[in-house]
């Protein structure tokens, strides 16, 4: 017979033993995690390798053709739509610099072939993100790489701010360092393949699509107007009007509407605020100007005819010169003598009561002072 209590074989735990078991069941996990981490490293890393061992192969399999290169570069060069949003163009200092956008660089490289291209972030602050962009010819195995910080800040007109959420640091570290990708891959393709590529997109924006220059100069205002830049400010850009354009300043102008969509250029770096004219009206207390007498008018004709003789070869000096006429006043059968000095006085002379008269004085009793018939 078993005398013995059913509970002898029950396990109790006490708090202390409890706790004993939680850390070596912790300390189980930690040692897991600690040996598979090499493993797991080891493993992206064969990973990468054995991609970027497969991606060389591969080009050096397929090596690009510089005939179809060129092409179809040509090709692509050659549309209008293309074109039009290939180039960019922004102000330093008293100049305007432009080159191929990062969309056009990219069509570019992909026409080139054998190519790895992008960024990827190394390591990420409160306030700063630390990134690589790089560029990689595969098939020649040449490697550009920009290593640079990217801080999480929005400048602003008269300051900035710090941002906080991750979207936003998103959007500031990617636009930023597409720029840099930009950079990359203009030092990785070759300068006469770019070059080429920029004079054929200029000639296609020159030539249009085949429509009238009228229709393609108001697309181009609508275009503007919808950035916040008007008419006026264009004209004061061009220093001349909207209708005198010609089709060879137009790249110019699709390259600096692509900077202002696109957000590398602001409205007012390119096109400073133009301020109206005032007009200032006369002010009302002035008097109109008195019509000059009959008298005045024949003085000044007069000194006119005096001074055009005193300019002639051997005449005299305009000082000394007299001009004389004589008239005859009806029924009276004298002459009168008119004399006008170098100093704008007249005199008239002849017999009886009329000598020396004043100008404007009556001479022939018809109360007209001028009129001597």
């Amino acid at each position: 017979m078993n005398t013995g209590n059913e509970f002898d074989n029950v396990p109790v735990h006490t708090s202390e033993s409890l706790a004993d078991q939680e850390k070596a069941a912790l300390a189980k996990r930690e040692a897991r995690v600690t040996t598979m981490a090499p493993i797991a490293h080891s493993a992206e890393q064969s990973r990468q390798i054995a991609e970027v061992q497969a991606m060389m192969t591969v080009a050096k399999g397929d090596p690009r053709d510089d005939v179809v290169v060129w092409t179809r570069m040509r090709r692509v060069c050659q549309r209008y739509g293309f074109a039009q949003r290939a180039k960019y163009a922004f102000p330093r200092g008293n100049k305007m610099v432009a080159g191929l956008g990062i969309k056009a660089i990219r069509e570019l490289a992909t026409i080139y072939g054998n190519l790895d291209y992008g960024y990827r972030v190394m390591d990420l602050e409160d306030d700063i993100s630390w990134v690589e962009a790089f560029a990689w010819d595969l098939e020649k195995n040449v490697r550009v790489v920009r290593k640079f910080p990217v801080k999480h800040w929005r400048d602003k007109t008269g300051g900035g701010e710090a941002v906080e959420s991750e979207r936003d640091k998103y959007e500031i570290v990617a636009g930023i360092t597409q720029r840099r990708v930009r950079s990359c891959l203009e030092q990785l393709l070759p300068a006469d393949y770019l070059d080429e590529a920029e004079t054929l997109i200029d000639k296609t924006l020159k030539d249009g699509d085949g429509r009238p220059m009228a229709d393609r100069l108001r697309d181009m205002q609508v275009l503007f107007l919808e950035v916040g830049v008007t008419d006026e400010q264009l004209e004061a850009y061009l220093q001349h009007p909207i209708k005198a354009i010609v089709p060879a300043q137009l790249p110019r102008l699709q390259q600096i509407y692509t900077s202002i969509r696109d957000g590398i250029m602001k409205v007012s770096e390119a096109f400073p605020p133009v301020t109206a004219k005032r007009v200032v009206p006369p002010p009302k207390d002035t008097p109109p100007e008195k019509p000059k007498k009959a008298a005045e008018t024949a003085k000044t004709k007069k000194a006119g005819k005096g001074k055009a003789k005193a300019d002639k070869p051997g005449s005299k000096p305009a000082a000394e010169v007299e001009v004389q006429d004589t008239i005859e006043v009806e029924g009276s059968g004298e002459n009168l003598d008119i004399d006008q000095s170098s100093d704008g006085n007249l005199s008239i002379g002849g017999p009886g009561p009329q000598d020396n008269l004043e100008p404007g004085k009556d001479v022939d009793g018809d109360d007209d002072p001028f009129a001597l018939e």
